[in-house]
């Protein structure tokens, strides 16, 4: 539910982009509001980065839409607090011996020597800037890293890994 055009009283409850958006945008004013020099990528990085995967139902196969829920509790008003690091990584899962083995590198933009914890998708985790992981069968996996900055604040990249490739 959410204000709407046809009165000073006036609500409505809908779904879709016109309603998502101007969460979006406040969330974004919220975060530019105590990182008043923030790029927009580095704005769109936070807000994605924070978000909660895996949180929305019955999203329709195929849509192209990213189940993220966003999430504005990391925003700290009153204090300016540094952008949170960019996480990223690379995997390679080559197709010698099967293809299941794969060895993760992790990387993070305003964060040197930030701590790296890895969820692989298949229940089990690791940490460390370089990992290698063994999956029990081939098959497509969601791996987040997860990397935390100086001042507590975490950034998260999730990709859809395919054992036998890599990206």
């Amino acid at each position: 539910t959410s204000d709407w055009n046809n009165g000073d009283q006036s609500t409505n409850t809908i779904s879709g982009t016109s309603m998502a958006t101007p969460h979006v945008a406040g969330a974004a004013a919220l975060y530019l509001e105590t990182n008043p020099s923030a790029t927009p990528a580095q704005v769109h990085d936070a807000l994605i980065g924070n978000a909660s995967p895996g949180k929305i139902n019955g999203i329709p196969g195929g849509s192209g839409t990213v189940n993220l829920l966003l999430y504005t509790g990391f925003i700290t008003t009153g204090a300016a607090v540094p952008p949170p690091p960019v996480a990223s990584f690379t995997y390679s899962c080559p197709k010698q011996g099967g293809g299941r083995t794969c060895t993760f590198t992790g990387s993070a933009t305003d964060a040197p020597g930030s701590p790296f914890t890895w969820d692989f998708g298949d229940g089990t985790t690791g940490t460390g800037m370089t990992v290698t992981h063994s999956y029990s069968r081939r098959g497509t996996y969601q791996v987040k890293l997860t990397v935390q900055g100086g001042e507590g604040q975490t950034n998260t990249r999730l990709k859809s890994v395919t054992t036998g490739t890599s990206g």
